[in-house]
């Protein structure tokens, strides 16, 4: 215990000149701090209901609460200067944030746990306080999540689906060392598959692999045979140059990397790719049905979900080509994989299982054996991966994404809330089979970003008679369930430059993200210059042009506020629920539903982290509360307004990095401003000083 608390004031030494952000992320994950603000092991409300069989108890809000209220932007938004911004209509003041986005936020912070292991010199037994906290993949809440701003945790952040080809062997690619064992520790895994011998695997091959060589490393690099160094990171600093070894098996048909090895002996060593930050829409069109587990004998399948067919979130899964005219003994699901637990698209998986005379499937059963296997696929799975539902396999059969409505109520203003659930093709038993998180009886409702001059608690159904009134929609025991259809997916927001009066109509109407374009092919994407708009440029295809921009133009602008570099993509999927005159913008998630990683939820968490650095407020509420802790209880608004800005620029008197959240040049903005070294405020009792123990 007193090693953990030892390294828990060590997070405040070490960053007192750093970076603000440091800190946040660093307390976020300690153990100390996760018993004091009681969220350590905080589950998500599905996993009470399926695994602990509760109520659905909601995620404990302590520190979702204290983050925001104590730590980072306060209860009320700020003025630059300090002063509490005011309604405009009643004059009452502005809050940061309401009970609803406190609920939404302490589902950012569920799935934290100790680490299992214990140091031998500092434990005997207990928590492991001294070491960062992990994630634990099942007691995270994987549902979108709304933010402080009427948006989403996520927006900005560019979609999955828009990675270039082979992400992996593109420029930012990052790759982690694993060492001799090649479960990956970002990405889902079974670690009792360790066991398991001949199971396919990516081999780079050295001498004709560029990747090789970079994760070689080796200690001079131009001469043959010289020794690996195997650094434990590795960032692409390039995009490799696969024209000459497109015949090698790390690139042939393969869409996306989990692990690597490159060395065999005299030990293996393998490598983790950890593909770069992205979102997922929540709704899409032309789903299809993805499953996992035991086909039984009367042809049930007992767990499906709907995914998107773009996305690599499915495993393969092949049946013989003439599988429509078999009876259930012949029309089974098998895997044809180039590496074990491989993911990959729907068109990806129907041209591999084309590749071997095979034909993608809607099965009536999945194979638990090698029989019906081609001998290349043979341990592409077990019975343990079917049984454990380790992943889902893609099926051709189809799917919807459906929007259920919460009953708003009658009060004036309240909006319904949303959720899922996905409506699948049945399957031979006539059954409907889903997930337990896309059910009709969900529960996991969320706020969402409405559209429009439509009032979404007058147009929404406030009971079952009204639900049941509109012919799309079917009545719930809590909501009305009703068909969606995903618009403007691929369709500009700004079709030309001359509809844009300046940057911040990009950051205001474009909530895509978007990849760094040199990511992509030469050509691909063609810089614009700035059309006419300070401070902006704009990226295009060759056939766009300042007057004609198309959905995949790129806009990169830099915020005035914080330093940062934004991209974003000129797009915006909206929902939009047929037949009732309602629509919104289409959620985003890190996570996967049905496929969750350990890295995905690290970037939501980062991404929650972030928002409240970069929120409006932050800057004032840090700037006020730290002159209040160095000697001045009530500062000037200009003072509070120049150790503000001190914080956004990272620069005062040549003290700080010149980076946004520089505790450093805050500091000495604090301590070097007139105000702070006037004689005669020290003197004046009504200027106010304050002591803490």
């Amino acid at each position: 215990e007193v090693e953990g608390w030892m390294q828990y004031y060590d997070i405040f030494v070490r960053n007192a000149f750093g970076n603000f952000r440091d800190i946040l992320k660093q307390i976020s994950y300690n153990g100390i701090m996760s018993k004091w603000l009681s969220f350590t092991d905080n589950k998500s409300i599905q996993y009470d209901l399926d695994v602990a069989n509760g109520v659905g108890a909601f995620p404990d809000e302590n520190y979702a609460r204290e983050i925001m209220q104590l730590f980072s932007i306060g209860i009320y938004k700020l003025e630059m200067n300090g002063a509490i911004a005011l309604n405009t209509v009643d004059g009452s003041p502005v809050l940061n944030y309401d009970n609803d986005d406190l609920m939404s936020m302490a589902r950012s912070w569920t799935g934290f746990v100790a680490k299992d292991n214990k140091r031998g010199n500092t434990h005997g037994s207990g928590v492991m306080s001294v070491d960062p906290m992990k994630i634990q993949p099942e007691y995270r809440d994987v549902f979108p999540k709304s933010d402080l701003m009427g948006g989403y945790i996520g927006d900005g952040y560019p979609l999955c689906t828009d990675l270039p080809d082979r992400p992996h062997f593109r420029k930012g690619a990052v790759y982690r060392l694993l060492g001799s064992r090649w479960s990956p520790e970002k990405q889902k895994t079974d670690l009792y598959q360790e066991t398991f011998a001949n199971l396919p695997e990516i081999v780079l091959t050295p001498g004709s692999s560029p990747l090789y060589t970079q994760l070689c490393a080796a200690a001079n690099a131009n001469t043959d045979g010289a020794a690996c160094t195997f650094p434990g990171y590795v960032e692409l600093t390039e995009n490799l140059d696969y024209s000459s070894a497109t015949a090698l098996p790390e690139y042939d048909g393969i869409e996306t990397f989990r692990t690597v090895k490159v060395q065999s002996s005299p030990f293996p060593v393998y490598y983790e790719y950890v593909r770069p930050p992205c979102v997922e829409h929540h709704f899409f069109n032309d789903g299809r049905k993805a499953i996992a587990g035991h086909v039984y004998g009367n042809q049930i399948v007992p767990d499906s979900i709907c995914v998107d067919p773009r996305s690599t979130r499915a495993g393969p899964g092949c049946c013989r080509s003439d599988w429509d005219q078999q009876p259930g003994g012949l029309n089974i699901l098998g895997t044809e994989c180039k590496y074990y637990g491989e993911r990959l698209s729907f068109e990806a998986n129907t041209a591999r299982c084309a590749s071997v005379g095979r034909a993608a499937c809607h099965p009536r059963d999945v194979e638990a054996s090698a029989t019906h296997k081609s001998p290349a696929a043979e341990y592409c799975s077990t019975n343990r991966d079917i049984s454990k539902k380790n992943w889902y396999s893609w099926t051709t059969a189809g799917c919807q994404t459906k929007v259920k409505l919460s009953y708003p109520g009658d009060s004036d203003g309240v909006e319904p809330t949303v959720a899922r659930v996905d409506g699948v093709d049945p399957d031979y038993a006539g059954m409907t089979q889903t997930s337990t998180l896309v059910q009709n009886n969900t529960v996991n409702f969320y706020k969402v970003a409405w559209i429009g001059d439509n009032d979404a608690n007058t147009n929404a159904p406030h009971n079952a008679a009204a639900c049941d009134a509109v012919s799309t929609c079917q009545s719930m025991e809590d909501g009305c369930l009703c068909d969606a259809l995903v618009i403007n997916d691929n369709s500009a927001v700004f079709t030309s430059s001359a509809d844009i009066v300046s940057k911040t109509d990009i950051l205001t109407y474009l909530h895509t993200g978007a990849f760094a374009t040199d990511m992509y092919d030469a050509g691909v994407y063609t810089s614009l210059g700035n059309c006419g708009i300070d401070g902006v440029e704009i990226y295009a295809s060759s056939s766009n042009s300042c007057t004609n921009l198309g959905p995949s133009a790129v806009f990169v602008v830099t915020d005035d506020n914080t330093g940062v570099v934004k991209r974003r993509r000129n797009v915006q999927s909206t929902v939009q629920i047929r037949s009732l005159s309602l629509s919104f913008r289409n959620p985003v998630h890190f996570i996967s539903m049905h496929d969750p990683d350990v890295r995905d939820m690290e970037y939501e968490t980062d991404a929650v982290l972030d928002h409240l650095f970069y929120h409006p407020s932050h800057a004032p509420f840090l700037a006020l509360r730290m002159i209040q802790r160095f000697g001045n209880s009530n500062p000037s608004p200009g003072l509070v307004e120049r150790v503000a800005r001190a914080y956004q620029t990272g620069m005062y008197g040549g003290f700080g990095s010149g980076n946004y959240g520089d505790l450093g040049a805050m500091m000495a903005s604090i301590v070097l401003d007139t105000e702070s070294r006037s004689v005669s405020l020290d003197a004046d009792p009504n200027h106010g000083q304050i002591r803490e123990p």
